[in-house]
């Protein structure tokens, strides 16, 4: 099932990222230099749906520091053609961003080149390769949630049709593991919150984690729990990013109610989603927020019984392999 995040247009907004999850991360990519192994036309490939990509072998197989250029990648109902692409893994994820002719020949120039070269493309690739090296680093041996990361630079084709003020910032493929970014999930507010609680979709979505009885139950026992830190005078953390308080937020936390954040009350998928993403964040800078005295505040204080699920759940996981 392809699943389509979407959040008002209204909370984008153009500001810079302090890299809130990135606080402690780093990507395995600190090699000097960019090493181009080949350029592939896309229909000569096996796995030639953009969702599928990883399975061939010549992406699957590559190392951090190499690129495979492609050219003409279909499109589907969920992601616009690609003519021109550069791949490259990070962390264990292949990440396929769009590029224009002129930057795709001038990668095709080169076998190597310094990694200081001026192409924003690679940025962002290494921003996202950072973001899945944090749920590596907050859950040590935990598979890679996502074969593959898709950056299109054209919206999601339901958009145009949409009456409702709302796009999409990504759709994730809980078949295939991979995940596609459109535009406006490409804010420096949204890239990261956004790609932690799709992986959680990817992560959770095969044994049904969110609509499972338990997570139910979980939420139903932190519902009273939380709504006491009220009296504390909770302060949330400032992120710079669609997870802080604001007069239009709906993925900042909430308390005593049936919903970790306003989207989170959606469903019990997207508040396991919210939850994973808070948990992840938590463990990054050591609580959510603080008390008006100053004191830090842990997600585990706020919503135990989450937080034991999330770590069961992580065990679980680990006992798998």
């Amino acid at each position: 099932m392809k699943k389509i995040r979407n959040i008002p247009i209204a909370i984008f907004l153009i500001i810079i990222s302090l890299g809130v999850f990135n606080a402690c991360s780093s990507t395995s990519t600190d090699n000097s230099k960019y090493v181009l192994l080949e350029t592939i036309e896309a229909s000569s490939l096996k796995y030639q749906d953009p969702w599928m990509l990883w399975k061939n072998d010549d992406l699957n197989n590559m190392e951090d520091s190499q690129l495979i250029l492609l050219e003409d990648i279909k499109g589907t109902v969920d992601t616009a053609p690609m003519d021109y692409a550069v791949a490259q893994k990070i962390n264990g994820v292949i990440i396929v961003s769009q590029i224009g002719k002129s930057s795709f020949n001038e990668l095709q120039n080169h076998e190597e080149f310094d990694r200081n070269i001026e192409l924003s493309t690679f940025d962002v690739q290494n921003k996202i390769g950072s973001t899945m090296g944090v749920i590596q680093e907050v859950f040590p041996g935990l598979q890679t949630p996502m074969k593959q990361i898709n950056i299109s630079s054209k919206p999601h084709p339901s958009d145009k049709n949409r009456d409702d003020g709302l796009v999409a910032l990504g759709s994730a493929d809980q078949i295939y593991d991979t995940y596609t970014f459109y535009p406006e999930g490409m804010y420096p507010d949204a890239m990261e919150p956004t790609l932690i609680h799709e992986s959680a979709h990817v992560l959770g979505g095969s044994i049904g984690i969110g609509e499972s009885n338990e997570w139910q139950k979980s939420i139903a026992s932190d519902k009273e729990v939380s709504k006491h830190i009220l009296n504390k005078g909770f302060i949330q953390d400032k992120t710079n990013t669609i997870l802080d308080v604001s007069t239009d937020s709906i993925h900042s936390l909430i308390f005593g109610d049936d919903g970790i954040t306003e989207y989170g009350k959606d469903s019990s998928e997207e508040d396991w989603a919210e939850s994973f993403c808070w948990y992840v964040y938590d463990k990054i800078h050591g609580g959510i927020g603080t008390t008006n005295n100053g004191e830090r505040v842990r997600f585990f204080e706020v919503y135990p019984n989450r937080s034991k699920f999330i770590d069961k759940w992580y065990a679980e996981e680990l006992n798998k392999k």
